[in-house]
C-alpha cells in the first residue's frame, strides 16, 4: 500500500482515501455481506470526488 500511496503522491495525487475490507475469509458465512459493505463504503466515497 505504500507503494502505491508514493506514486500517487509522485503524480501530485495527495488526498487518498483508503477503504479495508477484512473478516470475509475468516467469517465465511458472513463474506458477501462484509464484502458489500465494504463496496458500499468504496461507493460513498467515490461519490464525493
Amino acid at each position: 500500500m505504500n507503494y502505491v500511496k508514493s506514486m500517487l503522491g509522485f503524480w501530485g495525487i495527495t488526498n487518498i482515501e483508503t477503504v479495508v475490507v477484512e473478516g470475509h475469509l475468516q467469517f465465511q458465512d458472513r463474506a458477501q455481506q462484509i464484502i458489500e459493505a465494504g463496496v458500499a463504503e468504496a461507493v460513498k466515497i467515490a461519490s464525493g470526488f
